[in-house]
């Protein structure tokens, strides 16, 4: 399987949450706050605002606007539910409903055979940030049993810079056992500079054993990074390979030069998330 693969596969996922948790989505060299694609562990919507400062979502705070959700007083179940046990206590679920035609991803500390859930739609939701308001909507599910006692998150953004001008947004909350989903999307002009400029966070390896598929390593091997941190990690130390048995086999890997060590290549987000398809998202090459 080819190393990009190996990036999609939930074992790297659920490491990266964990690196992602230890580290408080802070990039460990410059201190930015990011986002990565995955999920990650809330507290508090609070911790989303973060994002956000200042936004009003239909003039009011996230937290508050998700408090005051409309639910519908009529008890559904899903079309089907689908769980995939993945480590001690998390699984990967998703369901798909009859009036909205579509399948919503979440965590469940259990598996889901069959739910019941409420619901709450708005068709529209706007967001207003540093005074733009960007149009979107909001889907959610209160579920009726117990699935986790744990919150969970996960902000996917995607801008196409100078191959776009759209730029999209989609909030995934877990929280209290309720489910939301919220998306947003605003066409931008062209001399217009993107609205959100969030810190994209890689996962970086600090050495790579040879034949070792990405998450079989100790959490100490491994840091979260920014972007533009993760390439420069690459241009200014050294990244060894070793053998199984730890013999040193490349002192250091040279740099893509494709992705010039990011592993990321933003403009083809829409496939593989935009891993470089040279390197295959490790910033290096000869692994």
């Amino acid at each position: 399987m080819e190393y990009c693969s190996l990036l999609q596969e939930d074992q790297w996922k659920v490491k990266c949450m964990s690196i992602l948790d230890r580290d408080h989505c802070i990039c460990q060299d410059c201190h930015k706050k990011g986002i990565h694609s995955t999920y990650f562990p809330i507290n508090t919507i609070n911790d989303l605002e973060e994002y956000f400062p200042n936004a009003l979502f239909n003039g009011k705070k996230l937290s508050d606007y998700l408090e005051d959700c409309d639910w519908t007083n009529n008890i559904r179940t899903p079309i089907r539910t689908l769980s995939k046990h993945i480590a001690d206590n998390i699984f990967f679920s998703s369901f798909e409903t009859y009036d909205i035609w579509t399948h919503y991803d979440f965590i469940s500390e259990c598996e889901i055979s069959e739910i019941n859930y409420r619901k709450a739609i708005d068709n529209c939701l706007q967001m207003n940030y540093n005074d733009i308001l960007i149009s979107g909507r909001m889907f959610a599910f209160s579920v009726v049993e117990s699935i986790s006692k744990s919150n969970y998150a996960a902000i996917k953004y995607h801008c196409g810079g100078n191959t776009s001008l759209l730029e999209t947004l989609e909030l995934h909350i877990f929280y209290n056992n309720k489910l939301y989903y919220l998306y947003f999307s605003h066409l931008n002009y062209i001399d217009k500079n993107p609205i959100f400029t969030f810190a994209t966070l890689h996962i970086h390896h600090k050495y790579y054993i040879k034949g070792r598929n990405p998450w079989e390593y100790e959490n100490d091997a491994l840091v979260t990074l920014c972007a533009d941190c993760h390439q420069k990690r690459h241009q200014t130390t050294n990244i060894p390979m070793f053998s199984s048995t730890k013999e040193l086999l490349k002192s250091n890997l040279p740099i893509c030069d494709r992705c010039q060590g990011r592993g990321y290549i933003p403009q083809y987000y829409y496939h593989c998330e935009g891993i470089c398809f040279k390197c295959f998202g490790e910033g290096v090459c000869n692994l």
